[in-house]
């Protein structure tokens, strides 16, 4: 992959617009061990992130298309591989038009409903934990635009017998 530009570089994640060697446009996110927190691997030690984007098939979430790990430095890194999304973040949206109608709003509200149905009804359920208008991405390749998660940094599986934190 031949990196296009910085999309997002937060606490143990960079991301990426990356075209393959076709030209093709993808996201990469390239995830830091060292900089993670301990709940965000499973038992054996893996990126519960890479396994969830894994095993995740539905229109209103990010595509998965390939993942690794490699080490630089005796540090490791786990790169994730996404589908390019034509598009924006609903925040961007908001705050480059400054409204939203609400005819949108209700449209993204059900997209992202119907994203968040299918990760709860799977065998073990999936829980987003940050469903954010940062994570929300409007697809304008579609007419009418609609809206797709992404980021599944802080997604858990909900196994039985696992207690919720109450607020």
């Amino acid at each position: 992959y031949i990196v296009s530009g910085l999309i997002k570089a937060g606490d143990y994640a960079v991301s990426y617009r990356v075209k393959d060697s076709t030209g093709k446009n993808y996201f990469l996110k390239i995830v830091d061990f060292g900089k993670i927190h301990p709940s965000q691997l499973d038992s054996e030690g893996h990126l519960v992130e890479e396994y969830i984007s894994k095993t995740v098939n539905h229109k209103n979430l990010c595509v998965y298309k390939e993942s690794g790990n490699v080490f630089i430095d005796n540090t490791q890194f786990t790169y994730i591989v996404y589908e390019y999304i034509v598009g924006e973040t609903l925040a961007e949206k908001v705050t480059r038009a400054q409204k939203c109608s609400v005819y949108d709003c209700k449209r993204y509200a059900i997209n992202i409903l119907e994203g968040l149905k299918y990760l709860h009804s799977q065998e073990i359920p999936i829980i987003h934990n940050e469903v954010t208008i940062q994570n929300t991405m409007l697809n304008l390749s579609t007419e009418p635009d609609f809206a797709m998660l992404i980021d599944f940094g802080h997604a858990r599986l909900l196994k039985s017998g696992m207690r919720l934190a109450r607020w």
